[in-house]
């Protein structure tokens, strides 16, 4: 048996073609959330790749994953950028998410659902904001609202 057809090698791939789609992505949605890629900024695939250390593919599969959720915008042909948000695009984006999360909260309302897990999620935010910790603060916030959303969707089809 080839090294490389063995189960570990497998194992090994199948792990690395995981973290370049999770913890890539998730690295340069840090670098944007943060403001240290600025909105308009290019995103050079080549100058990633020798920065990260990584294949100039496994950057292009980042910015391809960023492309879709709207972090970033890339033309044919083009090098990827930053996407630029108007005042306008961000007031609908708040205007669009307060009426979705107002139908989620009202849904799991109605169908009684188990609070535990908000509550405490809502218990660490509060603990985050009094130490001042302000990554922690959103990244709670954040799996606040995830969970209210999968909360609803979980018992959309359950009865009152």
């Amino acid at each position: 048996m080839r090294y490389g057809s063995s189960p570990i090698a497998i194992k090994m791939c199948r792990q690395i073609s995981c973290w370049s789609r999770t913890i890539w992505p998730a690295y340069f949605r840090q670098e944007i959330v943060s403001g240290r890629l600025a909105p308009g900024e290019k995103i050079v695939e080549v100058k990633y790749a020798k920065l990260l250390k990584l294949s100039q593919s496994s950057v292009r599969e980042a910015i391809n994953i960023l492309v879709g959720e709207g972090f970033v915008q890339k033309g044919p042909g083009r090098t990827a950028q930053v996407t630029r948000l108007t005042d306008e695009d961000v007031a609908h984006s708040y205007e669009l998410r307060a009426v979705l999360e107002g139908y989620c909260a009202r849904i799991v309302a109605q169908k009684k659902v188990d609070l535990n897990e908000l509550e405490q999620t809502l218990s660490d935010m509060r603990s985050a904001a009094d130490c001042n910790n302000i990554n922690d603060f959103y990244e709670r916030d954040l799996q606040f609202h995830l969970l209210l959303a999968e909360r609803q969707e979980r018992n959309a089809g359950a009865g009152p």
